[in-house]
């Protein structure tokens, strides 16, 4: 019975975990006709837990990807998720394939800072 039960608990922190990792992402939203849009916040300093963002975007095959970033600090970069290689404050893709594409935005300052990030998809 107590394995079974420690089955049950460890299904349902697995299950929390995923569920509050896709809630800490943020959908990036156009409006209708447009082909970029603005998004502001804040990032605490760098190793906090809220030091780095994750975003959302919906692209076609084809389309190209910009995002770029401007922060208080200069301390800001953005960076696709499943990519490696050098991250910058600004962020340009070629897409290949129709579907959603996260990226992320991180504080490496050690104060908190504010950021404008502007995206656009053609």
């Amino acid at each position: 019975m107590k394995k079974f039960n420690l089955s049950i608990i460890a299904a349902t922190v697995i299950f929390v975990l995923g569920v509050a990792d896709l809630s800490a992402q943020t959908r990036i939203k156009f409006t209708v006709g447009k082909d970029a849009t603005i998004v502001s916040g804040t990032l605490g300093s760098r190793g906090t837990k809220n030091s780095v963002k994750k975003f959302l975007v919906r692209a076609n095959a084809g389309q190209h990807l910009s995002v770029v970033v401007k922060s208080s600090n200069k301390n800001v970069f953005t960076n696709m998720t499943r990519e490696t290689g050098e991250r910058g404050a600004d962020m340009y893709y070629a897409l290949d394939a129709t579907g959603d594409y996260e990226f992320i935005v991180e504080n490496v300052g050690t104060r908190a800072t504010k950021f404008t990030m502007t995206v656009l998809i053609r």
